[in-house]
């Protein structure tokens, strides 16, 4: 038996990761499109994209932490399955279309070097001064302002039901759908079959080609 690995470095997330609530914790499931750009021997750049899964622990950690824009490196293992596409050859044969992603195993968020993240602030201090939305006197620091990692929280389908989300997450499930915000959760959602998450899947990347880039420190799964 073979195994193909996976080592995506530098990538960042395309869109808000879909957190499918399991039966219990060990079943909990996180999808995130990720994303990295290249340039070809002419010095074009083009941007790919891969979806990966977390499963277990992983999935919280994900919806915690992997939210747009974040840059992470992930190590895992490829897997692929084909589609119909719906569309039939002229020989009569239909089209399949193969899909590559990502089982991960292992993942670590990156941040920004320090000068990088000075730079930023110090232009946006200057600007909210020049705009008189600042007092042009005001002594602010990096510290004063930079933010702390928030602590990890477990999945909690009645806090979750107040919002749709969970961190990060857009959180889905079979019975509910796409989570909306004030929703009545009586109790956990069931176990999602693979095909249903799928779907979840699918709505994922839609909403991730309308993405923006952002930036992020180092969490080892």
């Amino acid at each position: 038996m073979g195994d193909l690995k996976a080592i995506l470095t530098g990538v960042r997330v395309a869109a808000d990761p879909t957190f499918i609530p399991g039966a219990d914790p060990t079943k909990n499931h996180a999808i995130v499109t990720v994303m990295a750009n290249r340039k070809d021997r002419a010095g074009n750049v083009h941007t790919d994209s891969l979806t990966v899964h977390f499963w277990g622990k992983a999935a919280n950690v994900a919806a915690n932490y992997l939210g747009v824009g974040k840059q992470c490196n992930i190590e895992g293992r490829l897997q692929s399955y084909v589609t119909d596409s719906g569309t039939v050859r002229g020989d009569g044969k239909r089209i399949l279309n193969r899909k590559v992603e990502v089982n991960a195993l292992r993942c670590e968020l990156l941040a920004d070097s320090m000068k990088e993240i000075q730079a930023t602030f110090d232009t946006n201090i200057a600007i909210l001064k020049s705009q008189g939305r600042l007092d042009p006197n005001a002594q602010i620091s990096l510290v004063d302002v930079l933010p702390k990692k928030g602590a990890m929280v477990d999945f909690n389908p009645a806090l979750s039901g107040q919002t749709g989300k969970y961190g990060h997450a857009n959180v889905w499930s079979k019975d509910r759908g796409f989570w909306k915000s004030g929703t009545a959760v009586a109790g956990p959602a069931g176990v999602v079959d693979p095909k249903d998450a799928k779907i979840a899947e699918l709505m994922a990347m839609n909403a991730a080609l309308k993405a923006g880039q952002a930036d992020g420190e180092v969490h080892p799964f």
